[in-house]
């Protein structure tokens, strides 16, 4: 029984460890195929490439955010607008005088807050060349301040003051308070569109009114206050690379008496010279339904036009 054990501990363990197969006739040790291995590069390199790709991708994706984040901070905080000015001067037989300046500026205090405001003036007079005498024949003052409060990406709230001085139209003054809201239906790169509409109080004081009613007889108008409605809508679009044209209008009728309501109305054209200068070509027009009135007493015309050129420089 002592021998069976070891013999039968060889057999198990030859049974378990394979040894080399040999040909069955010539005993020879024949090669043994070799299992197959896949390289390990074969299997990182697509997977190392895809993970390089999806980073290089996820890196460009951040940078052009970075990028927009970067354009959007700029634009915040800072002041834009544009300043135009042209003017004229003729001697001899004639003797006339022009001088214009426009200004319009935007400002962004953050993504919800945005301050806006125009200054217009208009000024000509001419000289008889008989009695020397100098005639004034326009001097126009507009300004305006608006706030901006924005409730979503398109809709905002606005409060706006207006003032306006015209000696051609007997106006001292005009002073127009209003708030609403307003809706950007178009705001792209090259163009933009928005309308406003809220409520409004007007009130207009004509110079010489009584005066003239006391040496005429006729009806004049006492200065005046309105609460009126305010509708206006501006637009502009980029038509070529150095081509923009503006338009804007601003309508206010009385809610207390039809017959009164003022208008102004705009249209521009702004060609780029380089290096930020412009040329501008400006027809605009107001209108009044219930004017001032002549030295003799009748009533100035109800439409006022204005062709104005300048040149402006764009910040």
């Amino acid at each position: 029984m002592s021998l069976e054990l070891p013999t039968i501990f060889l057999t198990v363990l030859s049974t378990l460890v394979p040894t080399e197969p040999t040909h069955k006739s010539t005993g020879e040790v024949t090669e043994a195929k070799a299992p197959v291995v896949v390289p390990t590069e074969t299997v990182v390199a697509p997977l190392e490439s895809g993970i390089e790709l999806r980073a290089s991708q996820d890196s460009a994706t951040d940078m052009q955010a970075a990028a927009q984040d970067a354009m959007k901070d700029k634009k915040l905080e800072t002041l834009t607008g544009a300043i135009t000015a042209g003017g004229s001067i003729s001697s001899g037989n004639t003797a006339v005088r022009r001088a214009n300046v426009n200004a319009n500026a935007e400002y962004l205090l953050d993504e919800k807050n945005r301050v806006s405001g125009l200054f217009d003036w208009l000024y000509t007079d001419e000289k008889d060349p008989f009695t020397k005498k100098v005639k004034l024949t326009q001097r126009r003052v507009r300004g305006a301040l608006q706030y901006d409060r924005f409730f979503s990406d398109k809709l905002y709230g606005f409060a706006r003051a207006d003032a306006v001085h015209d000696a051609l139209q007997s106006l001292s003054l005009r002073l127009i308070g209003s708030v609403g809201v307003g809706y950007q239906i178009l705001q792209e790169e090259k163009s933009s569109w928005v309308v406003e509409a809220g409520l409004a109080y007007v009130h207009s004081d004509f110079k010489n009114a009584a005066a003239n009613a006391i040496l005429t007889g006729k009806m004049f108008d006492d200065p005046q206050g309105d609460l009126s409605a305010r509708i206006a809508t501006k637009y502009w679009r980029q038509v070529t690379d150095d081509l923009k044209y503006s338009f804007a209008a601003e309508w206010y009728p009385s809610l207390e008496e039809q017959s009164r309501h003022v208008a102004y109305v705009s249209n521009q054209l702004d060609y780029v010279i380089g290096k930020g200068f412009t040329t501008s070509l400006r027809w605009e027009f107001d209108y009044n339904n219930t004017p001032g009135y002549r030295t003799n007493g009748d009533r100035l015309e109800r439409l006022d036009h204005r062709i104005i050129w300048g040149l402006g420089y764009t910040f």
